[in-house]
């Protein structure tokens, strides 16, 4: 594995193949609901790391769900599991 990891100016890693698996693939519902029950304890680069995501993907998907309402729903059922 190369590493040759690079980062913006806050700090943020930037795409790289061998982080991001998921980069540009659809969300489903699994990745939803980890996103709304992990945010608020755990960083969203963390969580965006663990499932393979850019942070700025992360971060928007996140304000998408908020957006349609979903957030809450998603939080509720996971911590219901």
């Amino acid at each position: 594995m190369e590493s040759n990891v690079q980062y913006d100016r806050w700090g943020r890693m930037k795409y790289h193949p061998d982080y991001h698996e998921n980069h540009r693939k659809p969300w489903d519902k699994e990745d939803d609901m980890y996103l709304c029950a992990m945010h608020g304890s755990m960083k969203i680069g963390d969580i965006a790391l663990a499932l393979g995501r850019t942070y700025r993907s992360a971060a928007q998907r996140l304000e998408t769900l908020k957006r349609k309402r979903l957030y809450k729903r998603y939080r509720t059922i996971m911590s219901r599991m």
